[in-house]
């Protein structure tokens, strides 16, 4: 992190009230070497009493103060644009968050905006309730207390009309894409300097398309019409049909439910109801099976581990 200085011009007096009780009165402004804060202030009282009061600008953008603050508290996070108004009284502070962009890793999120109240002496941090937008759609953020006296804090969101090409587009490694809207509610742990999903449901509010094509699977990009390819496709284990299907999917209904419990890998299910138009002359399909891992390793990687595989093949494929 490069140097940040701050640059205090103030002015006052001091002598004795009208009880002929010493007082002072101070006035002032902080500024930072960046050009990113300002602060004015005053002070009044006495030795034995006193009151500050402050209004807060501050400004966001890449390489700014608090964009420097945030990167040692949360790593992958980069502010770009925004502003932080608010006022210092004492000890309580309010402050509200003019839309703001950030990339977080990399996803970008939009018109970020919300209200903070804050106390001094018990190091907490109260969030009104957050709105902003990702990948398209919207999302809204409950409020939440964050403690400096224990950090690891709990916060519930709700997502809306998320577009999944827009979704799958933060992994460009991947070789899945699709197309669709989604929407959901989950809950992310903040344990700075991490944040990790501690659960997530998901499911689509339009019908879609997904496309996985493993060419190491039989039949890969090959129609599969007649009876004797199906039974062999079959033959070699659901997972190949499973998969198979996946190479050109046409989804009516996809379900997600996601935990984690402390700090272990996420447990996914996946339910999936649709066809592939190229498949046993569009068969209608239910999927559902059971993935084990970090969603985003198994965006990018390869969704047939030996587990998914083998739990596949136990599980009854249910087709109409």
């Amino acid at each position: 992190m490069k140097d940040v200085f701050l640059k205090t011009s103030w002015n006052g007096k001091a002598g004795l009230n009208h009880k002929q009780q010493p007082f002072f009165s101070l006035q002032g402004q902080v500024k930072d070497s960046l050009n990113s804060i300002a602060i004015p202030f005053k002070v009044n009282g006495t030795p034995n009493q006193s009151r500050l009061q402050a209004k807060l600008n501050i400004d966001l953008f890449e390489g700014s103060a608090v964009d420097l603050a945030m990167r040692n508290f949360l790593p992958d996070t980069k502010l770009l644009s925004g502003k932080l108004r608010g006022q210092l009284s004492n000890e309580d502070l309010q402050m509200d968050l003019e839309p703001a962009t950030l990339l977080f890793g990399n996803t970008l999120i939009r018109s970020l905006q919300g209200s903070v109240q804050g106390n001094i002496p018990r190091r907490e941090l109260s969030f009104k309730k957050t709105t902003l937008e990702i990948t398209d759609g919207n999302a809204s953020i409950s409020p939440f207390t964050f403690s400096m006296k224990n950090p690891e804090t709990p916060v519930s969101f709700r997502a809306d009309d998320l577009e999944l090409d827009k979704i799958l587009s933060i992994y460009p490694k991947s070789r899945l894409s699709g197309s669709g809207r989604f929407r959901g509610t989950g809950t992310f742990i903040l344990r700075p300097p991490q944040i990790f999903l501690s659960n997530l449901k998901l499911e689509n509010s339009t019908p879609g398309t997904i496309s996985y094509p493993d060419p190491s699977q039989p039949y890969f990009e090959k129609k599969i019409i007649y009876l004797n390819e199906f039974q062999d496709l079959l033959a070699q284990g659901q997972q190949a049909l499973v998969f198979k299907a996946l190479e050109n999917f046409h989804y009516t209904h996809i379900r997600l439910e996601a935990n984690r419990e402390s700090s272990e890998q996420m447990k996914v299910l996946l339910n999936l109801k649709g066809k592939n138009p190229d498949l046993a002359k569009g068969q209608p399909f239910d999927i559902t099976f059971p993935i084990e891992g970090e969603i985003a390793s198994l965006i990018q990687g390869s969704l047939l581990q030996q587990p998914v595989a083998d739990e596949l093949n136990k599980r009854h494929l249910r087709t109409e």
